[in-house]
């Protein structure tokens, strides 16, 4: 008898091929996405430590760290902007973030001169360049610098998108009997041992503003910090934290959602100096975990990638509570140290410890257990 040779597969032998290109799926797919999600991680901390190394050349060069908000110039209204036709902005004082500092250090002088040279308009109606909230888009432009490549967030902003914020220390509602700068509590909040990025501006230095008339800020605040040096970090410069992720974080330069209301002359006293501390930086409050000093124990939002962030926003309940680091990276956020290099800090860490990585000088701060020594075994 002549058998017929058999030309193709049986239908179990064809299932048996698809449920193993199946479970080989099932282990490439997640191996692959893996991979990428390091290449992305890797890139955000190259991106921290190169705005840690930017703040420390600064530091070098102006003898003191930028503060989260500055006067960098005013434009009059009577100066014709090179790059704005059709339109007259109005006169304006040009207030920033520590970013816009850092902008020259960050390869960047166009930019940082359209900051820092008066004949440069920040805001334009012109609809063929002005942002949602006022500002010429060519002077905020998006740079990757300031994008950690996992933060989804940026995706609802069109410019100046930003993943990153600055150490700034604590502030009066932290403490108990601080509910207003007009009865702050007996700690100097803008100690240098306390944070290192400082308010270094006042209402008074815009053009066109009385400093004897307009003496604060709309939440009160009438002075402004000192000057935060590198000699000031008496703790471990590598334990001192300089920048860390914030998928909360507000636009790199960012100090108010109303410019057109709040840069010129007639509304710069309007803008609240706490508002824009808590949403450019990370702070510390006045708890632990062990209610030491009386202090009350820290809430989930307070904590590293504490509460719900990827639903909530800075306007999600206290403001201040979401002045901390987070990322969309599992297990925590990177951060950049005064030492110049960049650690992953993992987000179940004591809040001691985290109250440890902001305070340049532990022992001299206000946090409620100031005799707390770091290890490299706590972070």
């Amino acid at each position: 008898m002549v058998q017929r040779q058999r030309l193709g597969f049986t239908l179990v032998e064809l299932l048996v091929v698809i449920a193993i290109i199946g479970i080989l799926m099932g282990l490439l797919v997640p191996a692959v996405q893996r991979a990428r999600e390091t290449a992305r991680k890797t890139q955000c901390a190259n991106n921290i430590r190169n705005l840690g190394l930017a703040a420390i050349q600064y530091e070098m060069r102006k003898g003191q760290f930028p503060g989260y908000m500055q006067h960098y110039g005013d434009y009059d209204a009577v100066t014709t902007d090179p790059l704005i036709n059709g339109v007259t902005p109005s006169a304006h004082a040009k207030f920033g973030t520590w970013a816009v500092a850092l902008l020259a250090d960050l390869d960047n002088q166009p930019v940082y001169e359209f900051w820092t040279v008066n004949k440069y308009s920040l805001l334009s109606t012109d609809s063929a360049f002005a942002s949602a909230d006022g500002y010429d888009g060519r002077k905020i432009p998006n740079m990757e610098i300031f994008q950690c490549p996992s933060d989804v967030s940026n995706s609802t902003e069109e410019f100046g998108m930003n993943s990153y914020i600055s150490n700034n220390g604590t502030f009066y509602n932290a403490f108990p009997g601080g509910t207003a700068p007009s009865s702050p509590s007996t700690v100097d909040v803008s100690s240098p041992a306390n944070g290192v990025f400082n308010l270094r501006t006042l209402p008074g230095d815009a053009a066109g503003v009385d400093p004897a008339t307009v003496t604060q800020w709309a939440d009160g605040i009438t002075v402004q910090g000192p000057k935060v040096r590198m000699e000031n970090i008496r703790d471990s410069k590598a334990q001192t934290m300089l920048f860390s992720e914030s998928v909360q974080a507000r636009q790199w330069y960012w100090v108010s959602s109303t410019p057109a209301a709040h840069l010129v002359p007639g509304g710069v006293g309007s803008m609240s100096a706490q508002a824009v501390e808590a949403s450019t930086g990370s702070l510390w409050w006045f708890a632990d975990p062990q209610n030491r000093s009386g202090a009350a124990t820290p809430t989930e939002p307070m904590k590293i990638n504490g509460g719900d962030i990827y639903t909530e926003t800075l306007a999600s309940g206290t403001l201040q509570e979401r002045a901390r680091p987070s990322s969309y990276h599992t297990g925590g956020a990177n951060a950049a140290f005064a030492d110049g290099g960049m650690r992953f800090i993992n987000d179940e860490i004591d809040y001691r410890v985290y109250q440890a990585l902001l305070t340049p000088y532990g022992k001299g701060s206000g946090v409620p257990f100031n005799e707390y020594v770091l290890s490299d075994d706590d972070l």
